[in-house]
């Protein structure tokens, strides 16, 4: 195959999920992220570690084969004598592992619609992977945002800095909303039929007096902005249609995409200990925001959160309870005992507890 052929649409967004383009993307992976997979590579080097791979929305790459052999490859630095050790202490898992049958570890994005897929590929294209509706809303939409904002992801809540990124850029929001964000329709419309379904009913009854106001403020901008000398009315203008362009995205970024909402995933926990009595500790992470409570009376839930580091805007701290978690679990004679929920503080390059506060229902 080859690797450097892209047609107009992953010259555009990038390339498709083919498995060799697969494998080429994680290539660049392993090359921007040295010091985390030489971290991995020593871990691993250790003859009582063993790393378990559990596929979640971001990396749903890892459903292919030869992206599994690859990333065993890569870590053991090309080197076929390490390959063949590397490749018995490193074990993958498509959906959720079990261990003890007291601990379960499931990524958690199958739990939310915006990120489930129904098929591992598509329909007719038995070589390219079914992306889920927000990863298609990110590759579209997100993407383009953050070619003008790097840091759009990282701060939280996203309306203000999407706010300001419109106001300086208007014209670039506007193409984002009346170009990227419709080739987005077009792709879940047709492979994401009783989702694309939901969104037109959502559209009929609450979005499109949202919608109808940025299209008539990009109609009248359009209309006005030659005929108008004023730089003050031009600016304001600008302004409302910034603003216009802005709500719209932000619109469908959360009540269509439902891209970051702040959900818990603990009613999941709690079905799952329904069904499985005998767990005593249940882990997601997915949603980016760390959780601990109980999901039964001799069962906890946790949220692992996130390694990004997340900025909330009216502050501009970092959010240290969400980033960095780590959930250690040891096993002492077959049972398995819960440390306190761990964070990695860097500057003191060393684990801390994280302190939550639960509140009261």
């Amino acid at each position: 195959k080859d690797l450097f052929v892209a047609d107009e649409s992953e010259s555009e967004y990038g390339f498709k999920t083919h498995d060799y383009k697969c494998v080429w993307m994680l290539m660049l992976i392993f090359l921007g992220h040295k010091t985390f997979f030489d971290a991995l590579r020593v871990f691993l080097q250790k003859d009582d570690n063993k790393l378990l791979i559990l596929k979640g929305n971001h990396d749903i790459e890892m459903f292919w084969e030869p992206v599994r052999q690859a990333f065993v490859f890569f870590l053991a630095n090309e080197d076929a004598q390490m390959y063949s050790v590397f490749n018995e202490r490193i074990r993958f898992y498509q959906h959720s592992v079990v261990i003890n049958n007291q601990l379960y570890i499931e990524h958690g994005h199958l739990l939310e619609a915006v990120t489930l897929t129904e098929n591992d590929t598509l329909p007719g294209k038995p070589d390219e992977l079914a992306l889920p509706v927000g990863s298609l809303f990110n590759r579209y939409v997100i993407n383009k945002i953050e070619e003008i904002e790097p840091l759009f992801d990282n701060i939280k809540p996203p309306t203000d800095i999407l706010k300001a990124v419109a106001s300086h850029y208007p014209k670039k929001i506007l193409k984002i909303v009346f170009y990227h964000l419709i080739g987005a329709w077009k792709i879940v419309r047709k492979n994401h039929v009783a989702y694309a379904a939901k969104i037109i009913g959502k559209i009929l009854s609450v979005g499109l007096p949202v919608l109808v106001f940025a299209g008539l403020a990009v109609f009248l901008f359009f209309k006005l902005k030659d005929i108008i000398t004023s730089d003050i009315v031009l600016w304001l203008l600008n302004t409302v249609v910034s603003l216009a362009g802005a709500l719209a995205v932000r619109w469908v970024q959360s009540r269509l995409a439902g891209v970051d909402k702040s959900i818990s995933l603990l009613p999941c926990a709690k079905t799952l200990h329904q069904k499985n009595p005998s767990l005593k500790l249940i882990t997601f992470g997915h949603t980016h925001t760390s959780e601990m409570n109980l999901a039964a009376d001799d069962c906890w839930y946790i949220n692992s959160g996130t390694w990004i580091p997340t900025i909330e805007i009216n502050t501009y701290k970092v959010r240290e309870t969400n980033t960095f978690c780590v959930l250690r679990v040891i096993n002492k004679n077959g049972t398995l005992q819960r440390e306190p929920l761990l964070r990695w503080n860097d500057e003191a390059r060393e684990l801390e507890q994280t302190i939550f506060f639960v509140p009261s229902t």
